[in-house]
This record gives structure tokens, sequence and C-alpha cells, in this order.
């Protein structure tokens, strides 16, 4: 049986958004997987996950190794992380995703793609 972190309202309203003119999947992790049929390159997709905060997350994948989230507002705002190494004070620069990346329900998070998309990709949803 297959892995689904979505619930069945979740996924008809994703599956109804998008697979009108975009290939719709739950992959094997339980996580959305969208393909543009149209797309240049043949690696690239886009994965909207279910975060262990519960809240929900894009990512572009465009080889096999490498992605990078989708809306990241605020790209210069970092939180600052101190701790200390061996009596030493470092201080860490980390990019919350929790915090700038991720939308609170589904609904939210398939406006921005449809926004992107059709700005980016020229497919309107």
């Amino acid at each position: 049986m297959q892995k689904n972190n979505f619930s069945n309202e979740q996924s008809l309203e994703i599956f109804n958004a998008l697979a009108s003119k975009l290939y719709v999947r739950v992959n094997r992790a339980g996580n959305i997987d969208v393909i543009n049929p149209n797309r240049k390159n043949h690696w690239e997709h886009f994965v909207l996950y279910l975060t262990p905060n519960k809240r929900y997350l894009w990512r572009r994948w465009f080889d096999r190794n490498y992605c990078y989230p989708l809306n990241m507002k605020n790209r210069k705002d970092f939180d600052h992380i101190t701790y200390d190494l061996g009596g030493q004070t470092r201080v860490y620069d980390h990019y919350n995703f929790a915090k700038h990346a991720e939308f609170d329900t589904v609904t939210e998070a398939l406006n921005y793609f449809k926004e992107y998309m059709k700005k980016y990709h020229n497919v309107n949803l």
C-alpha cells in the first residue's frame, strides 16, 4: 500500500486544481509530485511536501540531485543561532523555511503554485 501524507479531500483539491494541464501523482514518500508535460528539462518536476510541523512546502527539482524551495519570501532575513563550540561562541545564520517558505494550508500552497506556473512557465491553471 502506498503512503499518502495528504487527506482524501486535500488530494482531491490538488488533483482538481492541477490535473487538467499537469501530470499529478503521489510519490513513494507520500508527497505530491507534479510534472509539466511540456517542460524543456526532462528532470524538472515539483513536489508538494507535508513538513514535520504540519505545513506545506513546494520544491522545484531540476536535476536528479538538486532542488530548491519555492516561495522564499524575505530571502535575506536570516535567523541568528548562537551556540557554544569548545568554549567559543559561534553564530550561525540560518534561513528559516518554516517561517518564510511554507504554507499553512493546501489551498494557500495551490494558489501560490498556480501563480508561479502562470508567471514562470506560461501555464494557466
